[in-house]
């Protein structure tokens, strides 16, 4: 990474992490694997008081002080207020507009999309922390394993597009989904590390006979392809994915399917491709006004899907394993 090149949001909450621990920038940048120059600038620029917080130049003399730009960071932060609310709240002699830069200049703050999931329990979490503590030594293995989900797409784009402001310092905030009105498609697929299965379209609910139909026309052709001759299969626990029906079925095509913990979407890497498939579906803002054209676009934008992008959710297996250790069971940044 050349000096002066952007660094991710997760980059940035790391390097703030390391410093506050007193890690050198030697140590930092060989934990995190960026220049030591990159890392120097970021902590130049995080070390900085506030005194230019807020200005911009050329233009007029900020209306603020200090302590009105550490009221507005702390009010702002991990929060979706809007400038003006914070401007009425905290009773600022300024626009609207000084508020907004002051934010703009934290290196601590960025604008992000609130992300979904599912709340936890003491069991939930229990299980979670019983599931990586059994995979914490694979690393080659993740290979073989098929990871398979269901996904949703509307006429009229995604659910859930809520944003705020978020501090780099804390834990993202997520949002709970609901359900989006008006014409859409569901669709089911899998991934391998050698490849993927095609996508197949849901026309009826997914009751445990229509599922079985779906892995025996979607799973079986090219299971052995994607994981290999000794394929672990993943699925969650819906019920049709673990009727007794379909059990039977898994057991007399020798399917071996990975016990999942319930309430998981941070360890299964379908959500992740399932990001990227509908940013590209959706690129632009685009809707769609029929079922065939919004199809199309989710064939074409999954065949699209580069390769190198599913081996690395591959490789991103292991931490995911190590971060639910970390948190005790509870959910992680996946």
């Amino acid at each position: 990474m050349p000096r002066g090149s952007e660094i991710s949001d997760q980059d940035k909450g790391k390097i703030k992490a390391y410093h506050d621990l007193q890690l050198s920038i030697r140590e930092i940048s060989a934990r995190i694997g960026i220049p030591k120059s990159t890392v120097a600038d970021f902590i130049k620029k995080i070390e900085g008081n506030l005194e230019n917080v807020g200005k911009s130049k050329p233009g007029p003399k900020c209306l603020l002080g200090n302590r009105d730009k550490r009221r507005i960071l702390r009010q702002v932060s991990n929060s979706d207020l809007s400038a003006n609310l914070i401007k009425r709240k905290l009773d600022l002699n300024c626009s609207s507009k000084t508020v907004l830069r002051v934010i703009n200049a934290s290196p601590n703050m960025t604008y992000l999309k609130k992300k979904s999931k599912p709340p936890l329990n003491k069991v939930h979490k229990e299980q979670r922390l019983s599931w990586a503590r059994n995979h914490m030594s694979w690393t080659s293995e993740w290979n073989n394993v098929i990871f398979s989900d269901e996904k949703k797409f509307n006429f009229d784009g995604p659910d859930g597009f809520a944003y705020y402001w978020h501090d780099i310092r804390k834990e993202t905030i997520c949002f709970s989904k609901r359900q989006h009105a008006g014409g859409s498609v569901m669709v089911w697929a899998s991934i391998g590390y050698n490849g993927r299965s095609q996508i197949c379209f849901l026309n009826s609910r997914l009751d445990s006979a229509a599922y079985i139909r779906v892995l025996e026309n979607y799973l079986l052709p090219q299971a052995e392809e994607m994981g290999g001759v000794n394929f672990e299969f993943q699925q969650d626990n819906a019920p049709c994915h673990s009727s007794k029906f379909t059990n039977a079925w898994l057991n007399q095509q020798n399917i071996k399917v990975m016990k999942w913990p319930s309430r998981s979407p941070d360890l299964n890497i379908m959500e992740n491709l399932w990001g990227i498939l509908v940013r590209s579906v959706y690129a632009n803002s685009r809707h769609f006004q029929n079922t065939e054209d919004l199809q199309c676009a989710i064939v074409r934008e999954w065949n699209n899907i580069d390769r190198k992008v599913i081996e690395k959710l591959f490789k991103s297996m292991q931490n995911r394993v190590f971060e639910v250790i970390k948190a005790k069971g509870s959910s992680t940044k996946y």
